[in-house]
């Protein structure tokens, strides 16, 4: 049942939150997860399917999303890595602590 909510969200959200979270595993610091997450969370505000679900969720209210892509299959590498695209200026910038001596 949970598997089935999840499908039915954005199939590009599912492939970046996966990614996100494999990613936040192997970082070397909570910094560092902070800033791609900060990273993933802007990249959001300007996707399509935040718009998209908006309008299915409030102001159409039809709960119908048409998501784009449609499915997973079809939500390419190039798609995902684009959330996680330094930002330049607009970074979070959180730096590790440094070690004390």
């Amino acid at each position: 049942k949970a598997a089935e909510q999840v499908l039915a969200k954005s199939p590009t959200a599912c492939a970046v939150t996966l990614t996100s979270l494999r990613r936040a595993r192997v970082a070397g610091s909570l910094e560092e997860v902070l800033n791609e997450e900060f990273r993933v969370s802007v990249a959001c505000l300007g996707s399509a399917d935040l718009v998209e679900g908006i309008r299915a969720q409030v102001v159409d209210k039809d709960r119908n999303p048409r998501w784009s892509p449609a499915t997973l299959d079809d939500v390419t590498d190039d798609v995902v890595a684009q959330f996680f695209t330094p930002l330049g200026d607009l970074e979070l910038g959180l730096t590790a602590p440094q070690p004390q001596h």
